[in-house]
């Protein structure tokens, strides 16, 4: 019988834009063919990206929802 025994691998958590090792990462897929599709990115990294995509696909994503504006005669009470 074989002497089975476990090897340990790390994963390399390298933002595709910027090259640094991060801790989390979020994969970027705007299904608009751009070279820009397909990868993993550091938070700044994907908001970059992200705030240069048209506002019909950035509407596409669960996280973008419609924004309000804040007008001034909003009542705010101070209690």
């Amino acid at each position: 019988m074989k002497n089975m025994s476990i090897n340990n691998k790390k994963i390399s958590m390298f933002c595709a834009k910027c090259q640094k090792e991060q801790e989390k990462l979020g994969f970027f897929d705007s299904d608009s063919s751009s070279f820009l599709d397909g990868y993993f990115y550091c938070k700044s990294c994907f908001m970059k990206i992200f705030n240069q995509l048209p506002e019909k696909k950035k509407g596409e994503f669960a996280f973008y929802g419609k924004r309000t504006i804040n007008d001034s005669t909003t009542d705010r009470r101070k209690d």
